[in-house]
Order: structure tokens, then C-alpha cells, then sequence
């Protein structure tokens, strides 16, 4: 029984560890969304100042 426990273990925390990194994943995922209408507010204000100067 004693190599059931640890085995069982061990798939528990294996499967904690894969929890926890897929939530940093999402989270990071959710951080990029976030920053991506960020990115092209500066593109487009970038490229308006590129054609007041042209």
C-alpha cells in the first residue's frame, strides 16, 4: 500500500505543479490581452505624428 501512497502522491503534486503553471500562463495570457489595444493605441498615434511630420 505503501508504493500506492507514494505514487498517488506524486500525482498529486505533479498535477499542482501543472495547475499552478497554467495558471501563470493564463494569467500572462490575460497581461498580453490587456496590452495589446495599449500597443496599437501607440502604433496609431505614432503613425498620425509620421504623417503630420511627412
Amino acid at each position: 500500500m505503501s508504493h500506492n501512497a507514494n505514487t498517488l502522491e506524486m500525482i498529486i503534486h505533479f498535477s499542482e505543479v501543472l495547475v499552478a503553471k497554467i495558471d501563470d500562463n493564463v494569467s500572462a495570457s490575460l497581461e498580453t490581452l490587456k496590452l495589446i489595444p495599449i500597443i496599437s493605441e501607440v502604433s496609431e498615434m505614432n503613425a498620425k505624428k509620421t504623417r503630420r511630420n511627412s
